[in-house]
């Protein structure tokens, strides 16, 4: 992203939703807009990713569903993106959240 925007949520590499300017969600992608923690094309994206490893792990029971994700996010994203983020993942059944906090510039 531009140094002036936070820039996008990305699922497996895929953009998924445009942040505004100020590193929130738009309230048209919440359900429940402005003050909806459930960011719709994410919760979509990532149910369909849940059932592609539910999938596989129904037909190799060597490699379970564990619900494990990395966020992966710049410093400068709110705490509210973050927390809506880690709902609407919650709401996909991926509980095991690791993070990684991005500095740019060694700040």
């Amino acid at each position: 992203p531009a140094d002036n925007q936070p820039g996008t949520i990305t699922v497996d590499g895929r953009p998924t939703v445009d942040l505004r300017q100020d590193g929130t969600v738009d309230p048209s992608q919440k359900q429940g807009g402005g003050t909806g923690f459930l960011i719709t094309p994410l919760h979509s994206i990532v149910d369909q990713h849940r059932e592609r490893l539910m999938l596989i792990a129904q037909m190799n029971p060597a490699r379970p569903f564990t619900g494990t994700v990395q966020i992966i996010c710049d410093k400068r994203i709110p705490f509210r993106t973050l927390s809506e983020v880690i709902y609407t993942l919650g709401q996909a059944q991926f509980s095991n959240i690791h993070f990684v906090v991005l500095q740019q510039g060694g700040d």
